[in-house]
């Protein structure tokens, strides 16, 4: 988001807006669409994958940045200025740590109890009501504090998550997050002006695709500090290259404070709902795209440089000593794949795990385990773990696309090894059956 705001301030003050203008214009186009994005990935079921999590993280901590933005937009519009300036900076960190100590104490006290209480009641309408009046209320609370009403029901979520009712409040109110979704957009739609786009529809559809480029470009940037492999990284800039539902609602105090004018607002609408009608096609794309990335030299160059602990190094670790032979493969460091490492040395057999999390890599290497940090599609890490020899595969990751791939991957090397995929968050039959061909 840091590097969106200052690049688009930048480039706009380069066309001719004042600082404040130009700020606000990176806070704009710094926010994504947590709605589309998140669907999107729910349908291509990558929201437990790799990049799915870090995208995730990354429109979390973009709806909790909102509240400094819209705190931030008095100054910027000059309302704070002068003597009255440190006033507004006080009110400002009053407000968000009110918020804090809100979502604090709900979450930890007063949510579970409410909840217990009504849990106790059997009524399934009275639940519905409860989960819906805490949304209601806390976001009206949210906007009698001049912080954003959208913002009220997401803090509302998060208390109502950190309860043991947070997956039957999810089951009762899935039926109305298509309904609302549709009414915001739709909303969306009224404000749009038409006549703007057939106006000015060059310069309209060149800075859509600049747009679309400058976060496709610095989104991978900042997500390259995360030591992820350099695959996801890319998934994670293609995913978020478009402008948020939330920037509609922050543009709509801007352009009450006077820091867009109403031209300015239009294009920004167009600018947004062309981005977002972009989004499904590329996410279509980034699969084939980064496979093609793949391909080129200088994507593993990179992982090694970047992404492997420095000492030991992984590769070192897993190719030292004699290539195993008949041995157990094991993709995923998490949960199963702990409890299959325990299997394994109980049994005294010779295994060698794959894990594309660098800190579960570091961890591993320093207890002593034969622990090997890449990408399972990769047929080159694939080589290294020696799978066209192995007895044994069993890929243990919570992301089934990536599943489906890996399978098609270790058959190509060793179409003969029993083979055992478990995909903990799939409802797939394909990634759930158990494959086990003798040799």
């Amino acid at each position: 988001m840091g590097l969106t705001v200052a690049d688009v301030a930048v480039l706009a003050m380069a066309m001719g807006s004042s600082l404040s203008t130009a700020v606000f214009w990176g806070f704009l186009l710094s926010l994504s669409s947590t709605a589309i994005v998140l669907r999107l990935m729910q349908e291509r079921m990558e929201v437990e994958s790799v990049h799915g999590q870090i995208v995730l993280a990354i429109l979390l901590f973009q709806a909790l940045a909102v509240v400094p933005m819209m705190l931030l937009i008095p100054l910027l519009s000059g309302q704070g200025s002068g003597g009255s300036q440190p006033l507004v900076l006080g009110l400002m960190l009053a407000k968000i740590l009110a918020v804090v100590a809100v979502v604090g104490l709900g979450a930890r006290y007063l949510m579970p109890r409410l909840l217990l209480a009504v849990a106790r009641t059997r009524s399934r309408e009275l639940f519905l009501l409860t989960i819906i009046g805490t949304c209601l209320g806390v976001a009206v609370l949210t906007e009698q504090a001049g912080l954003l009403l959208a913002l009220g029901a997401f803090l509302a979520g998060l208390i109502i998550s950190e309860s043991e009712y947070s997956y039957e409040a999810v089951s009762s109110v899935l039926p109305f997050r298509e309904v609302f979704a549709s009414f915001f957009f739709v909303s969306i739609g009224m404000l749009f002006d038409v006549h703007v786009l057939l106006t000015h529809p060059i310069e309209i559809l060149l800075l859509t695709v600049g747009v679309i480029l400058l976060k496709m470009l610095l989104t991978p940037v900042a997500t390259v500090f995360l030591r992820a492999p350099v695959g996801e990284i890319l998934f994670t800039g293609m995913a978020l290259a478009q402008v948020g539902e939330l920037a509609f609602v922050l543009s709509r105090e801007g352009l009450r404070a006077g820091l867009i004018k109403p031209d300015s607002y239009q294009v920004f609408l167009a600018i947004s709902v062309l981005t977002m009608c972009c989004t499904p096609g590329v996410m279509a794309l980034a699969r084939p795209v980064v496979a093609w990335v793949m391909r080129l030299p200088w994507p593993l160059e990179m992982e090694q440089r970047l992404h492997l602990p420095p000492a030991p190094r992984p590769p070192a670790v897993a190719t030292a000593g004699p290539p195993l032979t008949d041995h157990l493969v094991i993709v995923g460091y998490g949960l199963n794949g702990r409890n299959l490492v325990r299997a394994a040395k109980f049994a005294r057999l010779p295994y060698i795990i794959l894990e594309a999390d660098a800190d579960k890599v570091h961890r591993g290497l320093k207890r002593g385990e034969r622990l090997m940090y890449g990408d399972v599609t990769h047929e080159h890490v694939l080589e290294h773990l020696g799978v066209a020899r192995a007895r044994v595969v069993m890929v243990a990751i919570s992301d089934p696309a990536a599943a489906l791939r890996a399978v098609a991957a270790i058959r190509r090397l060793n179409p003969v090894c029993a083979f055992w995929c478990v995909a903990c968050t799939c409802t797939s039959a394909k990634t759930s059956t158990t494959w086990a061909l003798p040799r």
